[in-house]
C-alpha cells in the first residue's frame, strides 16, 4: 500500500533524488496560464471587456482596420524542461471567412497552425503547435495576421499533451481559478447618494444631473474612456431629430445641448464627456471597472462592487441609488429588476408605430466600413 512521508508518496523501488518520484514513475503534468489582457506589452492590441460575463475575464482585441497591429507580448517561466502543448482561447467571428487570424510565438519563434479558424462560432481553445522548451524564462507573442479584430483570451501550456482544456461552462471556470482565485471585494471606503453604472451619454447625462442637484455620485465606466457609442472606439456620434436638417424645431436642449457645444468646442464627444465629468464636483470617476454583484436588503439595493477589467480586483461601494445606464441592463437584472425583450404590441402602450403582434426583434449591430477606389481587382475580404 502506498504511504504518505513527507508529502511524497512511497511504493516499492527507488526514490529519485531531489524529485519525491520514483525510479520509472512519470512526473505529473505542468500547466501555466497566460491572460491576454495582463501582457505588460500590448503592442497595438487593445484590452475588451464588453463581452466579460460571457468569456470570464476581458481579452484582447486586434482592431486595425484590416491592417495588422503590432504584436503583444509577454515572458513565463517554466520549471521544467520538454515539450509543451500550446493552447489560446480565441473566436472566430466568421466562421469560414475566418477573418481574426493570428499566430503564437515562443522565443520569436512562430508555432502552427495560426489561431482564429476555429470553424464552430462562439469561444473555445485552439491547439497552436507543440513546442520543446527548456526549464527557464521564455517569451511569448501574440502576431495579429489580419488586423480584423481578431480576439485572445488566453494562452494556455502543459506538459500533458493528451490534455484538452474545457471551452466553458464550470470547467472553465475552475481551470482559470487554479490560476486566479477570484479576490475579495475591497471594504467600501465610502458611500454616495448615487451611482450610475455606464457612462455612455446616458450614464453621464445621469451623473451630472444627480451633481448638480447636490449628489455625490460614483460613474462606473467598464472603457478607458467615456461616451460608448460615441467615443472614439466605435465613433457614432449622437443624432436628435433636427440632424441633417430633417426637423429644425426638434433640436434638443439642456444637456445634450451643452454637451454638443463641447464636442464642437474639442472635436471629440469623448473628450467633451471627460471635460464635463472632471469639471463637476461631486462626481467620482471609475474607469475601466464594470458595475456588478448588487446587494440588495430587502427591495433596495444598498451596495456593489465595481469590478477591474483588467486584473480582476473589486472595489465595494456603497450608494442610496443605483442607475443602469450600461445598454445592456445586465446590473440591473441581476439586482431583481423586471425586463423585457424586443418590440411590444401596439395596443400595449397605444403606440401607432409599434407591431401590431409583439415580438423578440431587437435592435441589430453592423461593422462600419469606407469603400475606396482600387487600381485594379481587389477580393471583397483582405486575404480571401
Amino acid at each position: 500500500m502506498p504511504r504518505l512521508i513527507a508529502n511524497i508518496i512511497v511504493v516499492a523501488g527507488l526514490l529519485l533524488p531531489g524529485t519525491g518520484l520514483l525510479r520509472g514513475e512519470e512526473l505529473p503534468p505542468e500547466e501555466v496560464w497566460l491572460e491576454a489582457e495582463l501582457f505588460p506589452e500590448k503592442g497595438g492590441w487593445t484590452v475588451d471587456s464588453q463581452f466579460l460575463d460571457a468569456v470570464g475575464s476581458s481579452y484582447l482585441l486586434a482592431a486595425g482596420g484590416v491592417r495588422p497591429v503590432g504584436e503583444a507580448g509577454t515572458e513565463f517561466e517554466l520549471g521544467r524542461s520538454g515539450l509543451w502543448a500550446v493552447w489560446a482561447r480565441s473566436k472566430n467571428w466568421l466562421p469560414g471567412g475566418d477573418p481574426g487570424r493570428f499566430s503564437v510565438s515562443v522565443d520569436g519563434r512562430a508555432l502552427s497552425p495560426a489561431a482564429g479558424g476555429r470553424p464552430f462560432p462562439g469561444w473555445g481553445w485552439e491547439k497552436v503547435g507543440e513546442a520543446k522548451l527548456e526549464a527557464g524564462r521564455h517569451r511569448l507573442a501574440l502576431r495579429d495576421l489580419t488586423g480584423a479584430y481578431g480576439r485572445c483570451d488566453a494562452v494556455y501550456l502543459t506538459t500533458d499533451l493528451a490534455f484538452t482544456p474545457p471551452d466553458s461552462g464550470e470547467a472553465l471556470a475552475a481551470l482559470r481559478r487554479r490560476f486566479f482565485p477570484p479576490p475579495a471585494p475591497s471594504p467600501s471606503s465610502r458611500s454616495y447618494d448615487v451611482v450610475v453604472v455606464g457612462g455612455g451619454i446616458g450614464g453621464v447625462c445621469a451623473a451630472l444631473a444627480a451633481a448638480r442637484e447636490g449628489a455625490s455620485v460614483a460613474l462606473i465606466q467598464d472603457r478607458p474612456v467615456l461616451g460608448g457609442n460615441a467615443s472614439s472606439e466605435v465613433a457614432v456620434a449622437p443624432q436628435g431629430a433636427e440632424a441633417l436638417g430633417r426637423n429644425r424645431y426638434a433640436r434638443e436642449t439642456g444637456l445634450m445641448e451643452e454637451l454638443a457645444r463641447r464636442a464642437a468646442r474639442r472635436g471629440s464627444w469623448e473628450e467633451a464627456l471627460r471635460e464635463a465629468v472632471d469639471e463637476e464636483e461631486g462626481i467620482d470617476l471609475f474607469l475601466n471597472r464594470r458595475g456588478c454583484d448588487p446587494v440588495r436588503e430587502g427591495r433596495r439595493i444598498v451596495s456593489a462592487a465595481a469590478r477591474d477589467v483588467i486584473n480582476g480586483t473589486r472595489l465595494a461601494l456603497g450608494g442610496r441609488v443605483f442607475v443602469d445606464c450600461s445598454g445592456d441592463g445586465d446590473f440591473a437584472v441581476a439586482a431583481g429588476a423586471e425586463w423585457r425583450e424586443g418590440r411590444e404590441a401596439r395596443s400595449e402602450f397605444s403606440e401607432s408605430l409599434a407591431p401590431a403582434v409583439g415580438d423578440r426583434r431587437v435592435m441589430g449591430a453592423s461593422l462600419k466600413f469606407e469603400p475606396s477606389p482600387a487600381a485594379s481587382r481587389a477580393p471583397f475580404w483582405p486575404g480571401s
